[in-house]
């Protein structure tokens, strides 16, 4: 393993430490999907059902097809207006989700993945807000 490790390392032009850190934060996030919400999931899944419905227009390069991705993209638009919740646009409670995240995961590199993603979080809902804000 270690062999393997060092391979990475040299391929990646890091150190051996700094390949060990990536993998374990890899399996953190792993671990951290385990928990994740169905609702995600099955969304995700029918974003993946959609695409495959479209893609025949280029199967091989529909990302980089401007009729392709149009109609990706729309269909998306049009899914996600149809499940978008009514009612007040409120900010997400990061903190109390943080403190929940804490007690599933603990240790210096969990509460560094904790950080960043309240740091996401938080810079995300400023930019739907925004959006939000202009679409008015």
């Amino acid at each position: 393993m270690r062999n393997r490790l060092e391979a990475e390392a040299s391929a990646k032009d890091v150190s051996v430490a700094q390949v060990l850190l990536w993998h374990v934060r890899q399996s953190l996030i792993r671990e951290m999907e385990k928990v994740r919400d169905p609702a995600g999931q099955a969304i995700n899944y029918l974003i993946s059902e959609l695409l495959e419905r479209i893609r025949w227009v280029d199967p091989i390069n529909w990302q980089g097809n401007p009729f392709a991705f149009r109609t990706f993209k729309l269909a998306i638009k049009n899914f996600l207006d149809v499940i978008e919740p009514k009612g007040e646009l409120r900010p997400p409670p990061i903190k109390e989700i943080a403190k929940i995240l804490r007690i599933k995961a603990s240790g210096p590199l969990a509460d560094t993945v904790r950080k960043e993603w309240e740091a996401d979080m938080t810079q995300i809902w400023k930019i739907a807000r925004d959006r939000s804000d202009q679409c008015r």
